[in-house]
């Protein structure tokens, strides 16, 4: 298996343009941000798809400025959304309402199976930004973190085919949820906590070197 990491943060900009910053020089860098409806910006309270960002404005600014961005291109993906907005790439691959085991498989009635495998090979990425599980979370799915080393499986195999590429991937944990702090408990909190807890182990099982936890 070829050399990658997994980065652990909820402040993903950050984190990605270390991962560039640390990379070989003059590498042609293409960045999937993987996920659901907080890839896409939906949750941004923007209504307007043609101005959906999340964190993928932010992160774009911020890797132009360090000189990353070639023609206004950095991210990858068959989706765009924000494309309204003035100066960005608005490809990803950010699904809305998707669960983890369906970035892997797709949908039902989803006219391609495997459908990770797929994205991979058309797209080609070397960064993949997944922020996954919260839907999965919502809907009591709670072995989420089984679907995340799929996902994370399927991407070494990508790795090893004879067209794919190293890919590094930053796996973010996903945030507490807001309660009422005079009426506990905070729901979905606890299956939050867990969750995150099993994805650091997991890490142990995938990374070639020590994980750096930010």
């Amino acid at each position: 298996m070829k050399l990658r990491e997994y980065h652990f943060s909820i402040i993903l900009a950050i984190l990605l343009l270390q991962i560039i910053l640390a990379s070989a020089a003059g590498a042609a860098n293409k960045i999937m941000p993987l996920g659901d409806s907080i890839t896409q910006g939906i949750s941004s309270g923007v209504s307007d798809e043609a101005f959906q960002v999340s964190y993928r404005k932010a992160l774009y600014d911020k890797l132009k400025a360090a000189g990353y961005v070639v023609n206004d291109e950095i991210f990858v993906g068959t989706q765009e959304s924000g494309e309204s907005v003035p100066d960005f790439d608005p490809s990803h691959e950010g699904r809305p309402g998707w669960q983890a085991d369906e970035i892997v498989d797709g949908r039902s009635g989803f006219p391609v199976d495997d459908i990770l495998d797929q994205w991979l090979i058309d797209e080609n990425p070397n960064i993949v930004l997944l922020h996954i599980g919260t839907n999965d979370i919502s809907n009591n799915d709670n072995d989420i973190w089984i679907e995340v080393e799929r996902i994370l499986d399927r991407i070494d195999n990508y790795e090893g085919s004879p067209t794919g590429n190293a890919v590094w991937v930053v796996l973010s944990l996903i945030i507490e949820r807001g309660c009422d702090p005079y009426s506990p408990p905070c729901p979905k909190s606890p299956e939050t906590s867990t969750f995150n807890d099993n994805v650091r182990d997991l890490s142990l099982i995938h990374i070639s070197e020590p994980t750096r936890l930010w």
